[in-house]
């Protein structure tokens, strides 16, 4: 269930890479503290702190989009609010709905998503970023 960083999710350019690669170092430590059998609250730390930092990624990326006027940000910026709306519910919801195999279908989710998210939609910003000097 572990996602790993591969040579095809890079955009080419260091900060954002080294987000991407941080976050899916954050999502494997949500699904290894899972197979360890962390309490129910380690969970939740877990999840709001991987949570935080994908507003603070995505603000990243959209702090680009704008000051680069990405021709393609507007469907960009919706899939980012898509997953803001998943993770705003999760952290909403009454701890008790929250067992061990909810975090692990959270983990398969987050992972779905972010594979696919770093495989098609973020490589579309590669070259805009690039023409404004972004390495």
């Amino acid at each position: 269930m572990k996602i790993e960083w591969k040579d095809e999710y890079s955009v080419g350019i260091k900060e954002i890479d080294d987000q991407h690669k941080y976050f899916i170092s954050l999502l494997n430590d949500l699904y290894n503290a899972i197979t360890a059998g962390k309490s129910r609250e380690e969970l939740k730390d877990l999840f709001s702190y991987l949570a935080d930092y994908a507003e603070k990624h995505f603000a990243t990326e959209e702090k680009y989009f704008d000051e680069f006027n990405y021709e393609g940000a507007a469907e960009h910026k919706l899939k980012h609010q898509e997953m803001r709306d998943e993770i705003e519910k999760i952290k909403n919801m009454d701890d008790e709905k929250r067992e061990i195999d909810f975090y692990g279908n959270i983990v398969y989710l987050l992972k779905t998503w972010l594979e696919d998210h770093l495989a098609q939609m973020d490589q579309k910003y590669e070259k805009c970023f690039a023409e404004h000097g972004l390495k």
